[in-house]
Protein backbone atom coordinates (compact mmCIF):
# COMPACT_ATOMS: atom_id res chain seq x y z
CA UNK A 1 0.00 0.00 0.00
CA UNK A 2 1.39 3.25 -1.23
CA UNK A 3 2.09 5.64 1.64
CA UNK A 4 0.70 9.02 1.55
CA UNK A 5 3.00 11.84 0.83
CA UNK A 6 3.96 13.67 4.53
CA UNK A 7 1.96 17.28 5.16
CA UNK A 8 3.02 20.61 5.24
CA UNK A 9 2.36 22.28 8.39
CA UNK A 10 1.87 25.90 8.72
CA UNK A 11 1.98 27.51 12.26
CA UNK A 12 1.18 31.10 12.90
CA UNK A 13 3.11 32.36 16.05
CA UNK A 14 2.30 35.51 16.18
CA UNK A 15 -1.34 36.51 15.22
CA UNK A 16 -4.99 36.15 17.52
CA UNK A 17 -8.70 36.66 15.99
CA UNK A 18 -8.64 38.54 12.85
CA UNK A 19 -5.09 40.39 12.20
CA UNK A 20 -3.57 39.05 9.22
CA UNK A 21 -6.44 36.36 9.11
CA UNK A 22 -6.50 37.29 5.06
CA UNK A 23 -3.23 36.87 4.33
CA UNK A 24 -3.02 33.38 5.92
CA UNK A 25 -6.45 32.83 4.02
CA UNK A 26 -4.87 33.25 0.58
CA UNK A 27 -1.40 31.68 1.39
CA UNK A 28 -3.30 28.58 2.56
CA UNK A 29 -4.62 27.91 -0.60
CA UNK A 30 -1.93 29.09 -2.77
CA UNK A 31 0.06 26.01 -1.06
CA UNK A 32 -2.85 24.02 -1.00
CA UNK A 33 -3.01 24.22 -5.19
CA UNK A 34 0.57 24.01 -5.46
CA UNK A 35 0.65 20.83 -3.48
CA UNK A 36 -2.78 18.75 -4.45
CA UNK A 37 -2.63 15.44 -2.90
CA UNK A 38 -0.87 16.94 0.12
CA UNK A 39 -2.11 17.49 3.60
CA UNK A 40 -1.44 21.00 4.56
CA UNK A 41 -2.36 21.19 8.21
CA UNK A 42 -2.69 25.00 10.04
CA UNK A 43 -1.50 25.16 13.56
CA UNK A 44 -3.02 28.71 14.78
CA UNK A 45 -4.62 30.65 17.96
CA UNK A 46 -8.23 29.05 17.89
CA UNK A 47 -9.65 32.38 18.01
CA UNK A 48 -7.29 33.23 14.64
CA UNK A 49 -8.74 29.38 12.99
CA UNK A 50 -12.64 31.24 13.40
CA UNK A 51 -11.21 33.73 11.63
CA UNK A 52 -9.19 32.15 9.07
CA UNK A 53 -11.90 29.48 8.03
CA UNK A 54 -14.56 31.55 6.85
CA UNK A 55 -12.72 33.06 4.29
CA UNK A 56 -11.40 29.78 2.79
CA UNK A 57 -13.72 27.25 0.68
CA UNK A 58 -13.60 23.40 0.76
CA UNK A 59 -9.80 23.44 -0.42
CA UNK A 60 -8.98 19.83 -0.57
CA UNK A 61 -6.19 18.64 1.64
CA UNK A 62 -6.47 21.87 4.74
CA UNK A 63 -6.82 20.70 7.78
CA UNK A 64 -7.17 23.00 11.17
CA UNK A 65 -5.21 22.53 14.85
CA UNK A 66 -5.51 24.74 17.86
CA UNK A 67 -2.04 25.73 19.79
CA UNK A 68 -1.66 28.07 22.78
CA UNK A 69 0.02 31.07 21.78
CA UNK A 70 2.18 32.77 24.01
CA UNK A 71 1.09 35.16 26.59
CA UNK A 72 2.67 38.48 25.04
CA UNK A 73 3.07 37.42 21.58
CA UNK A 74 6.29 36.24 20.16
CA UNK A 75 7.45 39.87 19.48
CA UNK A 76 7.81 42.17 16.47
CA UNK A 77 11.94 42.76 16.40
CA UNK A 78 13.32 41.89 19.46
CA UNK A 79 13.02 38.76 21.25
CA UNK A 80 13.35 37.30 24.81
CA UNK A 81 14.32 33.96 25.97
CA UNK A 82 10.63 32.75 27.32
CA UNK A 83 8.99 33.37 23.59
CA UNK A 84 12.27 31.54 22.28
CA UNK A 85 11.23 28.68 24.59
CA UNK A 86 7.54 28.98 23.95
CA UNK A 87 7.81 28.95 20.26
CA UNK A 88 10.36 25.68 19.88
CA UNK A 89 7.84 23.95 22.34
CA UNK A 90 5.34 25.06 20.24
CA UNK A 91 7.05 23.70 16.72
CA UNK A 92 8.02 20.31 18.94
CA UNK A 93 4.52 19.78 19.55
CA UNK A 94 3.27 20.26 15.48
CA UNK A 95 6.37 18.04 14.93
CA UNK A 96 5.47 15.29 17.28
CA UNK A 97 1.63 15.32 16.48
CA UNK A 98 2.63 14.74 12.71
CA UNK A 99 5.19 11.45 13.99
CA UNK A 100 7.97 13.42 12.44
CA UNK A 101 6.40 12.93 8.72
CA UNK A 102 5.94 16.72 8.10
CA UNK A 103 8.28 17.05 4.58
CA UNK A 104 8.22 21.25 5.93
CA UNK A 105 7.30 23.42 8.40
CA UNK A 106 6.13 26.93 7.58
CA UNK A 107 6.65 29.28 10.24
CA UNK A 108 4.20 32.04 8.92
CA UNK A 109 5.64 35.19 11.35
CA UNK A 110 9.11 36.51 11.21
CA UNK A 111 9.99 37.80 14.62
CA UNK A 112 13.32 36.47 15.74
CA UNK A 113 12.11 34.84 18.51
CA UNK A 114 9.97 32.72 15.92
CA UNK A 115 13.15 32.45 13.45
CA UNK A 116 15.01 31.52 16.33
CA UNK A 117 12.39 28.54 17.33
CA UNK A 118 12.59 27.45 13.56
CA UNK A 119 16.31 27.20 13.73
CA UNK A 120 16.59 25.43 17.11
CA UNK A 121 14.09 22.83 15.88
CA UNK A 122 15.94 22.18 12.95
CA UNK A 123 18.80 21.88 14.98
CA UNK A 124 17.02 19.31 16.80
CA UNK A 125 15.82 17.19 13.65
CA UNK A 126 13.20 18.70 12.35
CA UNK A 127 11.83 19.43 9.06
CA UNK A 128 12.89 21.98 6.47
CA UNK A 129 11.35 25.36 7.19
CA UNK A 130 10.19 28.37 5.26
CA UNK A 131 9.68 31.84 7.39
CA UNK A 132 7.57 34.23 5.21
CA UNK A 133 8.58 38.28 6.05
CA UNK A 134 5.83 40.55 7.00
CA UNK A 135 6.67 43.84 8.46
CA UNK A 136 9.27 43.18 11.49
CA UNK A 137 11.76 43.61 8.97
CA UNK A 138 11.25 46.79 8.21
CA UNK A 139 13.16 47.59 11.73
CA UNK A 140 16.11 46.76 9.66
CA UNK A 141 16.11 50.43 8.45
CA UNK A 142 16.60 51.58 11.85
CA UNK A 143 19.65 50.15 12.53
CA UNK A 144 19.15 50.61 16.01
CA UNK A 145 20.50 47.33 18.29
CA UNK A 146 20.77 47.02 21.94
CA UNK A 147 23.63 47.68 23.66
CA UNK A 148 23.10 44.58 25.92
CA UNK A 149 24.99 41.38 24.73
CA UNK A 150 22.31 39.26 25.49
CA UNK A 151 19.79 41.17 24.01
CA UNK A 152 21.97 41.48 20.70
CA UNK A 153 22.36 37.85 20.76
CA UNK A 154 19.06 36.89 20.06
CA UNK A 155 17.57 40.51 17.73
CA UNK A 156 16.39 40.61 14.23
CA UNK A 157 19.82 40.87 13.06
CA UNK A 158 21.17 38.31 14.99
CA UNK A 159 18.15 35.66 13.52
CA UNK A 160 18.75 37.18 10.00
CA UNK A 161 22.75 35.68 10.53
CA UNK A 162 22.49 32.86 12.54
CA UNK A 163 18.94 31.00 11.25
CA UNK A 164 19.41 30.90 7.19
CA UNK A 165 20.65 28.35 5.13
CA UNK A 166 19.97 25.24 2.69
CA UNK A 167 17.18 24.15 5.13
CA UNK A 168 15.69 27.25 6.41
CA UNK A 169 14.80 29.76 4.14
CA UNK A 170 12.95 32.73 3.66
CA UNK A 171 9.83 33.65 1.64
CA UNK A 172 9.99 37.52 0.60
CA UNK A 173 5.93 38.67 -0.65
CA UNK A 174 7.37 40.81 -2.97
CA UNK A 175 10.29 40.78 -5.44
CA UNK A 176 11.11 44.59 -4.40
CA UNK A 177 11.03 43.18 -0.54
CA UNK A 178 13.78 40.54 -1.61
CA UNK A 179 16.34 42.65 -3.74
CA UNK A 180 15.88 45.71 -0.47
CA UNK A 181 16.67 43.07 1.98
CA UNK A 182 19.73 41.75 0.00
CA UNK A 183 20.74 44.74 -0.33
CA UNK A 184 20.92 45.33 3.90
CA UNK A 185 21.91 41.31 4.36
CA UNK A 186 24.33 40.55 1.41
CA UNK A 187 25.04 37.18 2.97
CA UNK A 188 21.03 36.03 2.24
CA UNK A 189 21.59 35.95 -1.27
CA UNK A 190 20.24 32.88 -2.62
CA UNK A 191 18.44 32.11 0.63
CA UNK A 192 15.31 33.94 -0.07
CA UNK A 193 12.41 32.75 -2.02
CA UNK A 194 9.69 35.01 -3.33
CA UNK A 195 6.20 35.36 -4.30
CA UNK A 196 3.73 38.46 -5.15
CA UNK A 197 1.70 38.69 -1.96
CA UNK A 198 -1.78 37.27 -3.16
CA UNK A 199 -4.55 39.59 -2.92
CA UNK A 200 -7.82 38.47 -1.59
CA UNK A 201 -10.95 37.65 -2.90
CA UNK A 202 -12.64 40.44 -5.25
CA UNK A 203 -14.93 42.27 -3.61
CA UNK A 204 -18.46 43.33 -5.54
CA UNK A 205 -18.14 46.36 -7.68
CA UNK A 206 -20.33 49.11 -5.87
CA UNK A 207 -21.42 51.76 -8.47
CA UNK A 208 -20.62 55.37 -7.46
CA UNK A 209 -21.68 58.84 -7.92
CA UNK A 210 -19.02 60.81 -10.17
CA UNK A 211 -19.66 63.50 -7.56
CA UNK A 212 -18.58 63.94 -4.91
CA UNK A 213 -14.99 62.65 -5.24
CA UNK A 214 -14.20 59.71 -3.12
CA UNK A 215 -10.42 59.59 -1.83
CA UNK A 216 -9.11 58.49 1.02
CA UNK A 217 -5.92 55.91 2.96
CA UNK A 218 -6.48 52.87 4.41
CA UNK A 219 -5.42 51.24 7.78
CA UNK A 220 -3.76 52.07 10.89
CA UNK A 221 -3.20 55.85 10.44
CA UNK A 222 0.47 56.34 11.51
CA UNK A 223 3.15 58.78 10.68
CA UNK A 224 5.25 56.23 8.64
CA UNK A 225 2.40 55.40 6.50
CA UNK A 226 1.82 59.14 5.67
CA UNK A 227 -1.09 59.78 7.44
CA UNK A 228 0.99 63.43 9.21
CA UNK A 229 1.14 64.24 5.17
CA UNK A 230 -3.02 63.00 4.29
CA UNK A 231 -3.69 65.63 7.30
CA UNK A 232 -1.80 68.44 5.72
CA UNK A 233 -3.72 67.79 2.28
CA UNK A 234 -6.55 67.53 3.96
CA UNK A 235 -6.49 70.75 5.23
CA UNK A 236 -5.50 72.50 2.18
CA UNK A 237 -7.84 70.67 -0.26
CA UNK A 238 -10.85 69.45 2.10
CA UNK A 239 -12.85 72.11 1.16
CA UNK A 240 -12.62 72.00 -2.37
CA UNK A 241 -16.28 71.38 -4.22
CA UNK A 242 -16.72 68.03 -5.50
CA UNK A 243 -13.59 65.97 -3.12
CA UNK A 244 -14.39 64.17 0.01
CA UNK A 245 -10.98 63.00 1.69
CA UNK A 246 -11.52 60.35 4.14
CA UNK A 247 -9.48 57.84 6.20
CA UNK A 248 -10.66 54.23 6.58
CA UNK A 249 -8.91 52.66 9.00
CA UNK A 250 -7.83 53.08 13.20
CA UNK A 251 -6.38 55.93 14.59
CA UNK A 252 -2.79 55.81 15.90
CA UNK A 253 -1.40 57.28 19.63
CA UNK A 254 1.10 59.58 17.95
CA UNK A 255 -1.84 61.57 16.06
CA UNK A 256 -5.27 61.33 19.41
CA UNK A 257 -5.70 65.28 20.07
CA UNK A 258 -4.82 66.14 16.41
CA UNK A 259 -7.12 68.04 14.45
CA UNK A 260 -8.72 66.18 11.80
CA UNK A 261 -9.41 69.12 10.04
CA UNK A 262 -10.72 68.65 5.97
CA UNK A 263 -11.68 64.72 6.54
CA UNK A 264 -15.29 63.82 5.98
CA UNK A 265 -14.25 60.92 7.56
CA UNK A 266 -11.65 61.01 10.47
CA UNK A 267 -9.73 57.32 12.06
CA UNK A 268 -11.63 55.54 13.89
CA UNK A 269 -10.60 55.50 17.66
CA UNK A 270 -10.75 52.35 17.95
CA UNK A 271 -9.97 48.51 15.66
CA UNK A 272 -12.29 48.62 12.83
CA UNK A 273 -14.64 45.21 11.98
CA UNK A 274 -13.38 43.81 8.83
CA UNK A 275 -16.72 44.10 7.69
CA UNK A 276 -17.38 47.26 8.21
CA UNK A 277 -13.50 48.62 6.82
CA UNK A 278 -14.63 46.75 3.26
CA UNK A 279 -17.53 48.43 2.94
CA UNK A 280 -15.78 51.83 3.62
CA UNK A 281 -13.24 51.34 1.05
CA UNK A 282 -15.90 50.29 -1.67
CA UNK A 283 -17.29 53.44 -1.01
CA UNK A 284 -14.00 55.46 -2.58
CA UNK A 285 -13.04 56.30 -5.95
CA UNK A 286 -9.28 56.30 -4.90
CA UNK A 287 -7.16 55.26 -2.19
CA UNK A 288 -4.38 57.28 -1.73
CA UNK A 289 -0.88 56.07 -0.60
CA UNK A 290 0.83 58.58 0.83
CA UNK A 291 4.15 56.91 2.42
CA UNK A 292 7.23 58.82 2.05
CA UNK A 293 10.66 57.42 2.31
CA UNK A 294 11.31 53.55 2.29
CA UNK A 295 8.64 52.69 4.53
CA UNK A 296 7.42 49.89 2.20
CA UNK A 297 10.96 48.83 0.93
CA UNK A 298 10.87 45.35 3.75
CA UNK A 299 7.60 45.13 3.83
CA UNK A 300 4.23 44.41 1.09
CA UNK A 301 1.66 47.20 1.51
CA UNK A 302 -1.44 45.32 3.00
CA UNK A 303 -3.50 48.19 2.21
CA UNK A 304 -2.18 48.52 -1.27
CA UNK A 305 -3.53 44.84 -1.94
CA UNK A 306 -6.99 45.70 0.08
CA UNK A 307 -7.22 48.78 -3.02
CA UNK A 308 -6.47 45.93 -5.35
CA UNK A 309 -8.93 43.61 -4.01
CA UNK A 310 -12.09 46.04 -4.32
CA UNK A 311 -10.87 47.46 -7.64
CA UNK A 312 -9.84 51.23 -6.62
CA UNK A 313 -7.12 53.08 -8.85
CA UNK A 314 -4.28 54.40 -6.65
CA UNK A 315 -3.01 57.74 -6.21
CA UNK A 316 0.43 57.18 -4.38
CA UNK A 317 4.02 58.71 -3.95
CA UNK A 318 6.74 56.88 -6.01
CA UNK A 319 9.34 54.55 -4.47
CA UNK A 320 10.70 51.61 -5.57
CA UNK A 321 7.69 48.90 -3.91
CA UNK A 322 4.88 51.32 -5.94
CA UNK A 323 7.12 51.26 -9.02
CA UNK A 324 7.32 47.68 -9.18
CA UNK A 325 3.90 47.38 -8.73
CA UNK A 326 2.65 49.72 -11.60
CA UNK A 327 4.92 47.81 -13.81
CA UNK A 328 3.09 46.01 -16.90
CA UNK A 329 -0.26 46.52 -14.41
CA UNK A 330 -1.23 49.50 -17.20
CA UNK A 331 -2.91 52.88 -15.97
CA UNK A 332 -3.76 51.29 -12.41
CA UNK A 333 -3.49 55.01 -11.20
CA UNK A 334 -0.95 58.65 -10.28
CA UNK A 335 2.32 57.66 -9.21
CA UNK A 336 3.87 60.85 -8.07
CA UNK A 337 6.96 62.43 -7.57
CA UNK A 338 6.65 64.13 -4.47
CA UNK A 339 4.15 65.94 -2.72
CA UNK A 340 3.25 68.74 -4.72
CA UNK A 341 2.91 66.60 -7.40
CA UNK A 342 0.42 64.13 -4.99
CA UNK A 343 -0.89 67.94 -4.05
CA UNK A 344 -1.50 69.14 -7.94
CA UNK A 345 -2.80 65.36 -9.26
CA UNK A 346 -5.32 65.87 -6.01
CA UNK A 347 -6.86 69.11 -7.29
CA UNK A 348 -6.85 68.24 -10.98
CA UNK A 349 -9.04 65.13 -9.72
CA UNK A 350 -11.12 67.53 -7.74
CA UNK A 351 -11.85 69.98 -10.84
CA UNK A 352 -11.46 67.31 -13.98
CA UNK A 353 -12.83 63.65 -12.78
CA UNK A 354 -12.91 61.81 -15.63
CA UNK A 355 -15.47 58.39 -15.16
CA UNK A 356 -14.29 56.68 -18.54
CA UNK A 357 -10.92 57.06 -17.60
CA UNK A 358 -11.23 56.12 -14.05
CA UNK A 359 -13.49 52.85 -15.26
CA UNK A 360 -10.11 51.83 -17.52
CA UNK A 361 -8.15 52.41 -14.68
CA UNK A 362 -10.35 50.42 -11.87
CA UNK A 363 -10.38 47.47 -14.99
CA UNK A 364 -6.80 47.47 -14.99
CA UNK A 365 -6.97 47.17 -11.46
CA UNK A 366 -9.22 43.95 -11.68
CA UNK A 367 -6.76 41.94 -14.03
CA UNK A 368 -3.80 42.84 -11.27
CA UNK A 369 -6.24 41.53 -8.65
CA UNK A 370 -7.05 37.74 -10.51
CA UNK A 371 -3.22 37.50 -11.39
CA UNK A 372 -2.52 37.52 -7.68
CA UNK A 373 -5.22 34.99 -6.39
CA UNK A 374 -3.91 31.88 -5.20
CA UNK A 375 -5.23 30.03 -8.61
CA UNK A 376 -2.22 32.51 -10.26
CA UNK A 377 0.25 32.30 -8.02
CA UNK A 378 -0.11 28.37 -6.45
CA UNK A 379 2.14 26.90 -9.57
CA UNK A 380 5.24 29.43 -9.16
CA UNK A 381 4.91 29.34 -5.01
CA UNK A 382 4.96 25.52 -5.49
CA UNK A 383 8.28 25.69 -7.42
CA UNK A 384 10.10 27.66 -5.07
CA UNK A 385 9.24 25.54 -2.24
CA UNK A 386 10.02 22.42 -4.21
CA UNK A 387 14.22 22.77 -2.79
CA UNK A 388 12.37 22.24 0.63
CA UNK A 389 9.53 19.66 -0.15
CA UNK A 390 11.04 16.33 -1.05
Amino acid sequence: MMQRPGPIAVVELSNRHGRHAPFNAAFLRTIALGFPGRQVAFWADPTHIEAVRPLLDSAAGLTFHPIALHEDGMGVTHSSFPRIRHGLARLRQVHAAHEGRAVAMVVSGSSPSAMLAAWLLQRMGGPPVQVPLHGEVNALREGWRSRNPLARCIDLMAALRRCPGPRLRLLALEHHVAEALVELAPWLAGLVDVMPHPAGAALPEVPLPARPLRIGTLGIATRGRGFDLWLRLAAELGGLPGLSLHHVGPLHRDFAGRPMTGLTDPPDESHLPREVYLSRLQALHYVCVPAQGRYYDLAASGTLLDAVAAGKPVVALRHRSLERFFEGAGDIGFLCRDEAELRQVLRDLAVGFDPARHARQAANVRRLQRQRMPEALAEGYARGLAALVR
